[in-house]
C-alpha cells in the first residue's frame, strides 16, 4: 500500500473551503488527474455562507474520453469539514478522493483505450459537501448543487438532439466515509441495484480466489462489505442534487457511519489499510467491468 500512501498523504490535512490548504489539496487532484491522461473541467463560483461570509468554491472534474455519448461518474467530495479542534477528515473524504486517483492512475493504461469506446468515464470530486453551521438544504452540498444545476442548464447536440450533460450520466457512484475497518454497504436505489449486484459478485469472486486480505479482520469468506438491499434511510449526501434530477445513483457510504465520523479521531490512525485496500480491488474491477462489458 506504499504507493497508495503516496496518492493519499498529501490530502490528510485540514482543507476547509477558503484555506491556504484547501487550495493545495484542489491543485494536487487537478495535477494528478491530467498526469492520468485526464481532461480537466473546473466549476468556479463563489457564494455566502454561514458564519464566513463569501466563500469560492472549485468543482474538479476530470473527464476520460470526453465525446463520449454516455458516462460512468465516479465521485467524492474533497473539503473538510470546518470544526473548533484539529479535524483531518481521513474517511471524510481524504480516502475516498485518494482511491480515485489511485484507480485513475492505476488503470492508466486501460483507461487509454477508451478513445473508441462510446462510454466515458467521469471522475468528480465535489466542493463544499460540508455544512458550515447546521447541515439543511441551503447548507450543505455546495458544490454539488451548483454543478448539477449548471449541468442540467447545459445544452449538447446528439443524434440530432439537444441534451444537458446530466443526460449523458450512466451513473453516479459516490463514495464517502471509507477507510475504517469492515464496512457495511448496501443498495439503496432499485435502479442501480443491478450494478450494486455487480459488487456484491466482484468480492465474492475476490474472495472465492483469496484476492482479498483477511488479516487484522473480522471477516471471514462467509461476511461480506457489500449486503443486500436496504431498507434503512437514505443519508444525504453530494447525490441528491443529481438525483432529483433523475441521475441514476449508487451511494457507496458505510451504515452505520464509521465511529470517528466528525470527530477529530478522523485521522490516518482510524485507517483499516487492508480494507482500502480490499475496496481498491472491488472498485478496479467494478469501473473495468462496466466499461468493458457494455
Amino acid at each position: 500500500m506504499e504507493e497508495f500512501n503516496q496518492v493519499l498523504d498529501p490530502i490528510l490535512v485540514e482543507r476547509g473551503v477558503g484555506s491556504e490548504n484547501h487550495e493545495v489539496v484542489k491543485n494536487y487532484i487537478v495535477s494528478h488527474l491530467k498526469e492520468s491522461g485526464f481532461e480537466l473541467e473546473l466549476d468556479t463560483f463563489s457564494d455566502n455562507v454561514p458564519n464566513f461570509g463569501r466563500l469560492t468554491f472549485t468543482n474538479v472534474i476530470g473527464h476520460l474520453n470526453p465525446g463520449a455519448t454516455r458516462v460512468l461518474s465516479m465521485a467524492c467530495h474533497y473539503d473538510s469539514k470546518i470544526m473548533p479542534e484539529p479535524f483531518i477528515g481521513a474517511t471524510d473524504s481524504a480516502v475516498p478522493c485518494a482511491m480515485l486517483l489511485y484507480i485513475a492512475r492505476i488503470l492508466q493504461r486501460e483507461l487509454a483505450q477508451m478513445k473508441d469506446k462510446k462510454l466515458g468515464l467521469d471522475l468528480i470530486f465535489f466542493d463544499g459537501e460540508e455544512a458550515f453551521n447546521e447541515w439543511g438544504p441551503q447548507d450543505s452540498i455546495w458544490g454539488a448543487r451548483h454543478l448539477a444545476e449548471k449541468w442540467e442548464r447545459s445544452q449538447l447536440q446528439y443524434q440530432g438532439k439537444t441534451i444537458n450533460k446530466l443526460q449523458k450520466m450512466d451513473m453516479l457512484v459516490l463514495l464517502d466515509l471509507l477507510g475504517t475497518a469492515n464496512p457495511h454497504f448496501y443498495s439503496y436505489y432499485p435502479p442501480t441495484h443491478k450494478w450494486y449486484k455487480q459488487l456484491v459478485s466482484i468480492e465474492s469472486r475476490l474472495l472465492t480466489q483469496g484476492l482479498l486480505n483477511l488479516v487484522n479482520s473480522n471477516r471471514s469468506k462467509k461476511t461480506r462489505y457489500f449486503k443486500e438491499m436496504s431498507t434503512f434511510p437514505v443519508a444525504e449526501d453530494d447525490h441528491l442534487p443529481f438525483y432529483y434530477r433523475d441521475v441514476h445513483v449508487l451511494h457507496s457510504i458505510p451504515y452505520p457511519f464509521p465511529s470517528v465520523w466528525h470527530k477529530s479521531s478522523d485521522s490516518k490512525s482510524a485507517l483499516d489499510m487492508n480494507t482500502i485496500e480490499n475496496l481498491l480491488k472491488i472498485y478496479q474491477m467494478f469501473v473495468l467491468e462496466y466499461l468493458w462489458g457494455d
